[in-house]
Parts: structure tokens; sequence; C-alpha cells
């Protein structure tokens, strides 16, 4: 199985600006305390994005690999907003 992990240490700088661009975006057309959903959330750094652009908001990052979901869980933190699951 191909996986597709973003991880600002190790991604190229256009391709990491490329993907919270995404985020910044969905955030323009979007209304406080809205829910998001991150299918495929992987290592959860757009989690962290949402985190950080919609402070209302309720947050599930959702992924099928339980090595990204436990990073993801390092990289938000422990913000109850956030809900982590494994399809």
């Amino acid at each position: 199985m191909f996986e597709e992990r973003i991880d600002p240490v190790q991604s190229r700088l256009n391709l990491l600006a490329e993907h919270f661009v995404r985020y910044e975006l969905v955030c323009q057309f979007t209304d406080a305390g809205c829910a998001f959903f991150d299918l495929g959330c992987g290592n959860g750094f757009g989690l962290m994005a949402l985190q950080a652009l919609k402070s209302q908001s309720i947050l599930y990052g959702i992924d099928v690999s339980e090595a990204a979901l436990t990073r993801a869980a390092q990289v938000v933190g422990n913000d109850p907003r956030i809900r982590l699951m494994r399809l």
C-alpha cells in the first residue's frame, strides 16, 4: 500500500506549502464552529493547521494507519476538540 505522509521536517517546502494552502482555502468557505473531517489525516499536520485556523471547530482525523494516528496524536497534542479514528 502506498502511504503519503507530510512531515514538515522531511518534506520539500513547496509540497508542504501546497498541502497547507488546501486547509486555508477550506477555512475561507466554512463557518466558525463547524466540524471538519480530515479523511486520510496521516501524521496530523493538516489537523494542526486547522487547530490554529478554526479554534471553535471540532476536528476529526481519520486514517487507516495506526502508526499515522499515533504520530498525529503527538502532533496535535491533548486537544479535546480533536478526535482521531481508524478506519
